[in-house]
């Protein structure tokens, strides 16, 4: 915690991941520590690469149940710098990369909001262009942030992105039928979910 303020864009990216699969330590961290976490987030975002970004923000959103103090540590305001490093590095982010990063806009309703109409066609274009090397777990976040927000929707919408996502379903559909432990129905429930809230 007394060291978040000085910690490199890597640094402050690795350790909230860390946070968020550890569930002891992100205990540990106090109201102070969360927002000391939040102020480096927020003024070293603008240094970050794609991977940064995105490991930042699913950390935010694995969190949003169980640790919401960790996200709520972050101020309107400030939600604004990783939304635009979004913009900034989705071009070059990786399948993974991108999924992760439209499932926390999916997730963070404050980041989401902090996403201006440019942010989200250029988080369409990703998703579009990265579909035809998505695996299954890729693919159902991407559809279901796409069933649920619909800014991201329409951007993709006006790209001619969805046959390349439902492309991307097709072609992992057996995957995502088998699922993955311990929930293996979740991947077909949401699936089925983001094309009701789609068509």
């Amino acid at each position: 915690e007394r060291q978040a303020r000085d910690m490199i864009p890597q640094n402050i990216a690795n350790v909230l991941n860390a946070l968020s699969k550890l569930d002891a330590a992100s205990a540990a961290v106090s109201r102070e520590g969360w927002s000391h976490f939040s102020v480096a987030a927020e003024r070293h975002a603008v240094a970050m690469n794609a991977q940064e970004v995105s490991n930042t923000l699913n950390a935010y959103a694995e969190m949003r149940k169980h640790r919401p103090q960790a996200s709520a540590a972050v101020t309107e305001t400030g939600w604004h710098s990783p939304a635009a490093a979004t913009a900034r590095t989705a071009p070059t982010m990786t399948n993974q990369a991108i999924a992760l990063t439209v499932d926390a806009a999916k997730k963070l309703n404050a980041f989401a909001s902090a996403i201006d109409d440019e942010g989200w066609e250029i988080l369409a274009a990703a998703v579009a262009r990265m579909a035809l090397d998505f695996n299954g777990q890729h693919a159902v976040l991407a559809l279901s942030a796409v069933g649920w927000k619909q800014e991201l929707a329409r951007s993709l919408h006006r790209q001619g992105g969805f046959d390349a996502l439902i492309g991307s379903i097709e072609r992992n559909i057996d995957a995502i039928r088998r699922g993955y432990p311990p929930d293996f129905a979740k991947e077909t429930r949401k699936t089925l979910r983001a094309i009701r809230l789609i068509y």
